[in-house]
């Protein structure tokens, strides 16, 4: 007779077969060595996996893992609109220095026989010298205070958001 599969051991254990094919494979496992060894070794192993407590979930597992998994999912669009909105605001400052230099340099500027391109020129001179002032003396303790301030608060919001994504996760660490 051939080697029978684990398939058909599987089932004899499980007590899945009729009476003949019971009597079959109780025959073939006393005559063969081999079918015997891997008999007792798949019986060992659902006597073990019979042993083990499988743990029960809770009937509303779902519906709170589900509100975790949309509690993190506002969060993070939150924190989306937060970086946007702070990345505009900086652009937004950003942007009025920059005009505000542009417009102290136009004004300065007279707008006699000069040809454009010594105007241009002459601009991105004067607009270089207004950036390093702003990174010099008296300016670099702002420019210093605003970058400080804003990595506060990007430090702060980043473990805010920390601290509420281990709760939603039971993590009380």
């Amino acid at each position: 007779m051939n080697r029978l599969s684990d398939e058909i051991l599987n089932k004899y254990i499980d007590n899945e077969l009729s009476e003949e094919e019971k009597l079959k494979i109780r025959q073939q496992i006393q005559s063969s060595e081999e079918d015997k060894k891997r008999f007792a070794a798949l019986q060992a192993v659902h006597i073990n996996l019979k042993k083990e407590h499988v743990p029960e979930v809770s009937p509303d597992f779902t519906s709170r893992l589900m509100s975790k998994i949309m509690k993190q999912r506002k969060a993070k669009n939150e924190q989306r609109v937060f970086i946007f909105s702070i990345g505009s605001v900086f652009l937004i400052i950003l942007l009025i220095i920059i005009g505000f230099f542009i417009s102290s340099t136009i004004n300065t500027e007279s707008s006699s026989s000069v040809s454009i391109l010594n105007t241009i020129v002459s601009f991105m001179a004067e607009f270089g010298s207004k950036i390093s002032l702003g990174f010099s003396g008296k300016y670099i303790s702002i420019v210093g205070s605003i970058l400080s301030f804003s990595i506060i608060l990007t430090a702060y919001f980043f473990f805010d958001y920390k601290k509420h994504t281990n709760h939603w996760f039971g993590k009380t660490n």
